[in-house]
């Protein structure tokens, strides 16, 4: 129901099909100090926020890596994190990573997948794969649901087509947003001088 009508060459299919692989991390042990700290980048769900994921803060060793369930996710990988505030927010990976078992990546098979066309596809199929989510405000969703998930079936070309729109135009948006927020806290520091200046000044006529 969320896809609604479609142009009458495109189709519809679960997003698996779309993919070599779908899987989640997994996180080294936090009581073993040498699993952590080496030269593997490795992410938790809260890294998501449909943001193009460019850093990371945490790193695990070759042994945290061979000792634990987490796998290596390349560059240029779509992610969803799966629980609590984060929930079917999405992250474009931009470097080899790791990330814990609350983030699904999606490897695209690239003869039928444009891997930035699908990060989009996930974002708009947000509210549909909460209707997944069990466990309530910090609950939900698995590997499965995430792999039935039904998106549109578009051709390679179209996909490509569609991603650059999108790149150009979400970055435009994200241009008009940060002009915004620094309108507003400026705006939040002139109403508390404001208030300041008030109380312990007074006021007159022409202030």
């Amino acid at each position: 129901k969320w896809i609604g009508e479609i142009p009458f060459n495109w189709n519809t299919l679960e997003i698996k099909y779309y993919c070599n692989d779908v899987f989640a991390g997994g996180t080294p042990s936090s009581t073993m100090r040498s699993y952590w700290g080496g030269d593997i980048p490795w992410l938790p769900s809260g890294c998501c926020h449909n943001n193009k994921i460019t850093e990371f803060t945490k790193t695990i060793t070759r042994l945290g890596y061979e000792k634990s369930s987490t796998k290596k996710i390349p560059a240029k990988t779509v992610l969803v994190a799966m629980t609590g505030a984060t929930c079917g927010n999405t992250g474009y990976l931009m470097f080899d990573s790791c990330a814990n078992q609350s983030v699904t990546a999606f490897i695209e098979k690239k003869d039928i997948c444009n891997s930035l066309f699908l990060w989009y596809v996930l974002q708009a199929a947000k509210v549909e794969l909460l209707t997944k989510q069990s466990g309530g405000a910090q609950g939900g969703v698995n590997v499965e649901d995430c792999k039935n998930l039904k998106v549109p079936l578009v051709p390679l070309d179209e996909q490509r087509r569609i991603a650059d729109f999108l790149d150009s135009k979400c970055q435009e948006i994200d241009n008009v947003l940060a002009k915004t927020r620094s309108s507003i806290e400026e705006y939040k520091k002139l109403k508390q001088a404001i208030i300041t200046k008030a109380v312990t000044k007074g006021i007159r006529k022409n202030r």
